[in-house]
């Protein structure tokens, strides 16, 4: 349940009074204005994703719900990289494909990586890890149930966790021999 206050002043004195309940990422209601914000920064910023409906009832996107969670994570370490890789590996095995982009639409990010042959996945995979960790640091690598890995990190140029999205791009790469 996400916290709710009358306001910005009731809000800072419960801060005052519960400084260790207020960490980066923290959401909280706002009901004289009627929005969501969030701990950024060690500043509220308002949240255009959350929706009050008329019983007073607060709605997140799905989104911005593990948005929420995954900034609670650790950075990973070399035990979760190899948990990420036999991901990669299973996913790419299920996805015999030539290209592959990583994707992240909040910081106007892609990558396209080549891959000829299976022997090629050291390879990709440490491409990808580089690529990755130029980013930020990651929080989460996961199949996201439909067609794409879901690769959750934390830049070192915002305030919070982004979702990058890795999946097949055969068709978005045409080569032209002339």
């Amino acid at each position: 349940m996400i916290p709710s206050f009358e306001n910005m002043e009731a809000l800072k004195a419960d801060m005052e009074k519960n400084p260790d309940s207020y960490v980066e990422g923290t959401t909280v209601y706002l009901e004289d204005i009627k929005e969501g914000v969030h701990y950024i920064n060690g500043e509220w910023v308002a949240d255009e994703t959350m929706e009050t409906k008329a019983n007073g009832d607060i709605t997140m996107s799905l989104y911005e719900m593990n948005r929420q969670l995954i900034n609670q994570l650790p950075d990973y370490n070399e035990e979760a990289w190899n948990g990420a890789k036999e991901i990669l590996r299973e996913y790419i095995e299920a996805h015999p494909n030539n290209y592959f982009m990583a994707y992240g639409r909040e910081l106007n990010y892609f990558t396209v990586f080549h891959k000829e042959d299976e022997g090629e996945f050291e390879s990709l995979f440490d491409a990808l890890k580089i690529c990755l960790d130029s980013v930020g640091a990651v929080r989460s690598f996961d199949f996201d149930g439909e067609a794409a890995l879901e690769i959750w990190v934390a830049p070192s140029i915002a305030s919070s966790v982004t979702c990058l999205y890795f999946f097949p791009y055969d068709d978005g790469v045409v080569t032209y021999r002339g």
